[in-house]
């Protein structure tokens, strides 16, 4: 957390602070006027902010605002693109370049930013704003001063609902998402740190009565962590939420001190995206299922706690990488394992592979209410469902399309469900001659599972209620019949795209 001579800020998740020991502020709790978000920002950093401020390399984006926004791109030219978002928020990107910056830059084109209003990008216009949506545009704007078409996001703490927002407006610039030790559920995850706090009062020496007050209090979590801090005092909070080990802190107490950074971080900031819900159970834009990502957790981390990554498990669905040494900075305390770890999640192929760019599935006797088109950028992919009486739905989702469907072969003069040889099944193979992939000349040919789907019925005969292989689908035979009428032989088949 953090705070300064000239006004004290309280960063509230998952910021490391400044080195004074001066209680911390709440922020200003949500106005009922127009958010803080497109409120010009009336705070000034001091003086001491403006000295220095590229000492450590980079350079300035200046924004149409008068924002200067800081960044930095180091690395392998033709490497994949890697931009680093810092938490806080206001914190900047200075401990997480010297923990890791340079192994990383080795095999990746990394992109370091500090945020507007936090760190080198203090900076401000007088009639610039904070918030999200500032944040969002400054980010696509330097992707495209960068010259990147789209690049993988890494996001720590709040940088990564930073991280997850930016994707969600602008998901064909995203790649990948690697979140570290970050939460989709804000008032979970604050209200873990309160909860751990108090439990630990006896043993800290701290006021039990007081935490434990603050733990079953009906405020927003926000609101309570902000009164522990005063309490107890920024170093002993987060050396118990934050730290695996004492010497992880002073590492990152050290970093900070070098780079003079912290008090630099705008007052307002934390105000503003308080205002507009950003540190609230559910941000804008942040409960959403997620693809080609990633989180990383910190064993001994307490800043996220337990119920809310059970809920990042529910909402993104994203596998996790657990750091067994590690607290809330795992690239501090687990630098190695943390490199080692991006390096494999950006080089290795995510399953399902996707390989086919277009194709089309036309009606058959199955469960298809009319032809369906897919077509693929990157991993996302555009459906399009033609209905029986010629309207158009369109609908976009990101991963691979995973089909369904089924050849039915009728059978009026069997009673019973029969084996089923390739002349039966002839008419409704050829109702598969419509699926056509679209080749990279630009031509169409006939899909796989259609060869596919003929070579399993002609070697052999499909018995009902088998599974059976054929080629890269998986195909089962089934049999229904209505009482007194015909028998129904299917062979279903199910392939992902």
């Amino acid at each position: 957390m953090m705070s300064t001579k000239t006004a004290p800020v309280l960063a509230l998740l998952f910021v490391v602070g400044c080195r004074t020991e001066q209680a911390p502020l709440a922020p200003a709790p949500p106005s009922s006027s127009a958010a803080a978000s497109t409120a010009p920002v009336a705070d000034a950093a001091p003086s001491t902010c403006r000295d220095d401020l590229l000492a450590f390399g980079g350079r300035f984006l200046v924004r149409p605002d008068g924002t200067k926004l800081w960044y930095d791109v180091a690395g392998p030219a033709d490497a994949p693109a890697v931009l680093f978002l810092h938490g806080g928020p206001g914190y900047n990107a200075h401990s997480f370049r010297r923990a890791v910056g340079a192994e990383l830059e080795a095999h990746l084109r990394m992109v370091y930013v500090d945020q507007r209003g936090a760190g080198r990008s203090h900076q401000l216009g007088a009639k610039a704003a904070l918030g999200l949506a500032p944040t969002l545009d400054d980010l696509e704007a330097l992707r495209g001063h960068v010259g990147v078409e789209a690049w993988h996001v890494m996001g720590h703490s709040y940088g990564g609902v930073v991280a997850v927002q930016y994707k969600a407006a602008f998901p064909r610039h995203v790649d990948r998402l690697i979140l570290v030790d970050t939460a989709a559920n804000l008032e979970l995850a604050l209200g873990h740190q309160v909860t751990t706090l108090a439990q630990s009062a006896l043993a800290q020496g701290w006021d039990d009565a007081k935490l434990a007050a603050l733990a079953a209090d009906a405020r927003p979590a926000m609101v309570r962590l902000a009164d522990a801090y005063s309490l107890i005092g920024r170093l002993p909070v987060q050396a118990r939420l934050h730290y695996a080990t004492p010497a992880a802190q002073d590492r990152m107490e050290a970093w900070d001190a070098e780079s003079r950074l912290l008090p630099c971080t705008r007052g307002a900031l934390v105000a503003a995206y308080t205002d507009e819900g950003g540190l609230s159970a559910a941000p804008r834009n942040v409960r959403v299922a997620l693809d080609a990502a990633i989180e990383f957790r910190g064993a001994r981390s307490e800043v996220i706690g337990a119920p809310a990554h059970e809920d990042n498990a529910a909402v993104w669905g994203a596998p996790v990488v657990t750091f067994p040494g590690a607290g809330h900075f795992v690239y501090l305390e687990a630098p190695d394992k943390f490199v080692a770890e991006t390096r494999a999640f950006l080089s290795r192929a995510l399953e399902p592979d996707c390989t086919l760019d277009h194709f089309v599935l036309p009606p058959t006797l199955g469960n298809n209410p009319g032809p369906h088109t897919w077509s693929r950028r990157g991993r996302e992919i555009t459906e399009t469902v033609t209905l029986p009486d010629g309207r158009q739905v369109t609908r976009t989702r990101g991963g691979c399309v995973h089909l369904h469907d089924a050849i039915e072969i009728r059978a009026p003069g069997h009673k019973a469900c029969p084996a089923t040889r390739l002349d039966e099944a002839q008419g409704a193979l050829d109702a598969l001659t419509g699926l056509r992939e679209r080749s990279d000349d630009g031509t169409d040919k006939p899909l796989a599972i259609e060869a596919n789907l003929r070579a399993a019925v002609a070697a052999k005969t499909v018995q009902e209620d088998a599974t059976f292989p054929c080629g890269d689908a998986t195909c089962t035979a089934s049999c229904e019949q209505a009482a007194g009428g015909p028998a129904t032989f299917a062979i279903h088949y199910d392939f992902a795209l």
